[in-house]
């Protein structure tokens, strides 16, 4: 299916046929990328979502491509949207001219695990430096970082926070660090707030130093070797400053802002095929106990 159709998708396509509607195309993209078990997951993920959080049931029903549009951002990362491993997150919202609509995000813990995949990450760390720290960093060519934490003070006390900062061990034993400062990062979190209608989204809201470091780690995947194994880890910064932005748009099969990333590789007859037994599963998923084993 075309993103023409995809968008014309009619707005009285409600309830449970939009959600197997919904399922079977997220099911046929996936196609693309993994064999039948894994695309029915992320298929069966659909009807899971819609079952449990109604805000989500309503942006399918409603706005369905931005649904599909943050489902195909986890597919091409391969990571299951809200999950117990919280990796990355399909999140309601609501737009004053769409109504309720659904927007992709990806966690600091996804961003690592992406990190690792690509096998050029041994390890990554992260901290948030608050007033009271002693706190020193060397640039040039004898790199340096040392921080000693005080524990005297109330580290759940973001306002003294002062910078956030990640370290990396990479396989060839390099050993990079990037920090921000608060300020640095207070106006990327202003410029998501303008984007969001003047609020603060729940997650700057209540995981701040959750979001601040992965605002680093977000600035550090340009920086980091690519892999020939698995070179996601760039591409998840991008689509998830694109989702914030609210420039996230569907290609012929894939995730875009300008150009398909994905090109198709089934035909009309194994997408209808792919899409039915979505559409099934998903009715069976609506209809009885929700099986969250992802």
């Amino acid at each position: 299916m075309t993103n023409n159709n995809l968008t014309k998708m009619p707005e009285q396509k409600l309830g449970q046929d939009a959600v197997k509607e919904t399922a079977g195309l997220v099911a046929q993209y996936a196609q693309n990328l993994f064999k039948d078990r894994r695309s029915q997951e992320f298929a069966a993920r659909v009807s899971i979502l819609a079952k449990q959080d109604p805000l989500l049931k309503e942006a399918i029903e409603k706005n369905p491509d931005s649904f599909v549009i943050a489902m195909m951002a986890c597919i091409q990362l391969d990571l299951m949207p809200n999950t117990p491993q919280d990796y990355a997150y399909i999140l309601p919202y609501n737009d004053k001219t769409h109504g309720r609509m659904a927007r992709f995000q990806i966690s600091y813990k996804g961003l690592k695990e992406l990190a690792y995949r690509s096998g050029e990450v041994k390890s990554i760390n992260g901290e948030i430096v608050f007033e009271g720290d002693t706190f020193d960093v060397e640039f040039g060519t004898n790199r340096k970082l040392t921080h000693k934490p005080n524990f005297n003070i109330d580290r759940t006390d973001f306002s003294k926070a002062t910078h956030a900062y990640i370290t990396v061990v990479l396989a060839n034993g390099e050993k990079p660090f990037f920090v921000m400062t608060k300020k640095e990062i207070e106006k990327i979190r202003e410029d998501t707030k303008k984007r969001n209608f003047g609020k603060d989204s729940p997650a700057w809201a209540n995981w701040w130093d959750q979001q601040a470091l992965k605002t680093v780690l977000k600035r550090a995947a340009k920086m980091l070797p690519s892999s020939t194994k698995d070179n996601r880890l760039a591409f998840a910064a991008q689509i998830d400053s694109l989702s914030e932005a609210g420039k996230l748009t569907l290609g012929i099969d894939g995730v875009e802002e300008r150009r398909p990333v994905i090109k198709p590789r089934l035909n009309d007859e194994a997408r209808a095929d792919i899409q039915k037994e979505a559409a099934s599963i998903a009715n069976e998923i609506m209809e009885g106990e929700v099986q969250d084993g992802a």
